[in-house]
């Protein structure tokens, strides 16, 4: 692919001599979990769903057990490895009663079988089905929210960009020329952590082998940088 790409002045081989290993023990934990109790995990899911009332069914249903490793190494001497497991089930719940249908999805995960929640799960995917099966749309205007957590990440999601290194380089970031400015409310600070307790995106590197930092993008609403690789932030 190299030879028919365009040749980027500020793109390089830069991270030298870097030797890291993700070191968080918690990333990579075994248990005594059998296939037999994967299985009826999954069947627990299915199971749970179709015993609550309204005769709801689970069209989706899904566990998953995965271990990964990552390698990054460069022609500078560059060389960081990084293993970890990570497992998932879901399940959905879809409701339908005198004409009217409703579904939800709930997925949980974890690092080791015994921490996944398979009656929360049940429970969450029903719950707001059921919720929703008497849902109408409500009138325009100005109203008090409390987000779940999912809602809010896909509401952080949507204004993604404005934090994009690459974007800003490429003149698409509005925020591009507000560094130092306040940009949100004060009570409002966004920053990248690499090691989080509990997390599920826990690394000690990047993928160019840079080491992982915390770096703040908002603080108390004032803007203080994009999130960078190499690349932009050379540029």
């Amino acid at each position: 692919n190299a030879r028919f790409t365009r040749e980027n002045p500020d793109e390089h081989i830069a991270a030298a001599d870097v030797r890291l290993s993700t070191a968080e023990s918690e990333i990579l934990q075994q248990d005594e979990a059998t296939t037999e109790d994967k299985i009826k995990l999954a069947l627990q899911l299915e199971q749970g769903v179709a015993a609550k009332p309204q005769g709801p069914t689970a069209p989706y249903n899904s566990f998953s057990d995965t271990e990964q490793e990552f390698i990054v190494a460069n022609t500078l001497g560059t060389y960081c490895t990084h293993r970890e497991r990570s497992l998932v089930c879901y399940t959905s719940a879809l409701i339908d009663v005198d004409g009217k249908q409703s579904m939800h999805f709930d997925l949980q995960t974890a690092r080791r079988f015994d921490d996944l929640d398979v009656s929360a799960c049940v429970d969450n995917a029903y719950g707001i089905a059921a919720d929703l099966l008497e849902g109408e749309p409500v009138k325009t205007g100005q109203y008090s929210v409390i987000f779940s957590r999912d809602c809010l990440s896909e509401l952080m999601g949507a204004f993604g960009s404005s934090m994009n290194g690459e974007s800003a380089m490429k003149g698409l970031n509005p925020l591009r020329d507000k560094v130092g400015e306040g940009v949100a409310h004060a009570k409002l600070s966004i920053s990248d952590v690499p090691v989080l307790a509990g997390g599920m995106a826990i690394k000690s590197f990047d993928d160019e082998g840079y080491p992982a930092q915390e770096t703040r993008i908002i603080h108390q609403g004032v803007l203080e940088g994009f999130l960078h690789n190499s690349v932009t932030a050379h540029h």
